[in-house]
């Protein structure tokens, strides 16, 4: 709920902020609508991520400079310190104090080099190390000599990566200080920060402007989403209806569309065969009556089984309903195919069946099956219907001239305007 209260009203801040023509807006409003809950927080956190970037840099300003002004005030102080300390030693030209006060405010390891000058620029004491935090070493004083800065100097100046600061020493000006540091730890830390914080409010305004090309993005993918699983639902649904759910081969549905394919491919090619062969269990009724419904769903599903194995690999084999089967033969080479399909079939089924579950005392059953094919050309007048009713009668033909055999029917062409039919063709096994 809150988010749907969210996202109306940013809809209505679009409709009062964006100057956009109707149709357009319309259309971002339709895509909007589309997006999935989660996306639409998504996107919420998105706009509002500049802001919260603005008022997370507002903070890091205010303890950065609250830190540079601990940091300025520190340094100050231990300058101050040292000044005081220096310009004690060289009001009582005490050079050993000196050299002690200088050596103990070089301490902090960012101070590059300390040099105590007189007024004329003679150096009194000086100490230097050659890195941050390196050991100090003590130059050549007395061949050291140094020009003072002119008045209008600034007391602080840039040198390369180092800082220079000039300060006077003692109460009547009898020496002057000069200090030169290197930037401290805490400054490259600093300029780190700078650098995350820059890069953090970049990508804030990336995220800002991504967020509705993003979420007509996330739309399209879930409409694009929700397509292909309603393709998947009806190429499921598609399936199921038209397979047999016990055996798992095709059904009537689907082996009426299969025929209904290969009638309009024969019919496309004169030259061409088309064959099926229906096939029934002889006498299967009295295996459910004294095996049981169980058993005789075993024997359904081998038979599908072996059907499928007899079968060429591109034909189609489905169960019509009960114990009847049926085999399209799509293409057939020759109408000589679907006799010898049957006869493997028949071959295959007199093997016995086993009706038992597997671990069991496993009782066999002998079952042999009755087939009826049917053959014709390109130039029949063809139907499913046709073909599986001519097919069922082929195969009680076989039923009544003594079973576990085969009987074929070739349905004639179409009679041309003008001639007399021509007869069908019968020829027995």
């Amino acid at each position: 709920m809150a988010t749907n209260s969210l996202g109306k009203a940013l809809l209505e801040l679009v409709d009062d902020a964006v100057a956009v023509g109707g149709e357009d807006l319309a259309a971002v409003r339709r895509q909007w609508r589309r997006l999935p809950p989660g996306a639409v927080f998504y996107l919420l956190l998105l706009a509002c991520l500049p802001l919260l970037m603005g008022l997370a840099g507002h903070r890091y300003q205010r303890s950065r400079q609250a830190f540079v002004l601990e940091q300025q005030l520190q340094r100050q102080a231990a300058e101050a310190a040292l000044i005081d300390a220096l310009g004690d030693a060289l009001d009582r030209d005490d050079r050993k104090a000196l050299r002690a006060r200088l050596q103990l405010g070089m301490a902090d390891g960012t101070l590059a080099s300390a040099v105590v000058a007189d007024p004329r620029g003679q150096v009194l004491a000086a100490l230097s190390r050659p890195g941050p935090n390196a050991s100090l070493t003590v130059p050549l004083v007395a061949r050291l000599q140094v020009q003072p800065p002119p008045p209008w100097v600034a007391e602080t100046m840039e040198e390369g990566d180092l800082q220079i600061r000039w300060r006077p020493l003692g109460r009547e000006r009898r020496g002057w200080l000069e200090l030169k540091t290197w930037p401290g730890a805490d400054s490259r830390l600093l300029e780190r920060l700078d650098r995350q914080q820059w890069l953090a409010t970049g990508l804030g305004g990336l995220g800002l402007a991504s967020c509705i090309p993003l979420g007509i993005l996330l739309a399209r993918h879930r409409e694009r989403e929700q397509q292909r699983l309603l393709a998947q639902e009806r190429s499921s649904a598609d399936l199921q209806a038209q397979h047999d759910a016990m055996t798992g081969l095709l059904n009537r549905n689907g082996i009426e569309q299969v025929l209904q394919n290969a009638i309009a491919r024969v019919g496309a090619d004169p030259e061409g065969w088309l064959a099926l062969c229906v096939v029934d269990l002889d006498d299967f009724t009295t295996v459910n009556e004294t095996e049981g419904v169980p058993a005789g769903d075993r024997v359904l599903v081998e038979a599908g089984r072996r059907l499928r194995q007899g079968a060429r690999s591109h034909d189609y084999v489905g169960r019509l309903d009960g114990d009847v089967f049926v085999c399209v033969l799509d293409p057939c080479p020759i109408a000589e195919a679907p006799v010898l399909l049957s006869e493997r079939i028949l071959e295959a089924f007199r093997r016995p069946f086993p009706l038992d579950q597997p671990g069991e005392d496993v009782r066999l059953l002998r079952q042999t099956v009755s087939i009826g094919i049917v053959v014709a050309d390109g130039r029949a007048l063809l139907s499913p219907s046709i073909l599986l009713y001519r097919g069922d009668a082929a195969m009680h033909t076989a039923k009544a001239e003594g079973k576990d055999r085969w009987h074929r029917v070739v349905l004639p062409p179409a009679p041309i305007p003008g001639q007399p039919p021509s007869p069908e063709v019968l020829p027995g096994p």
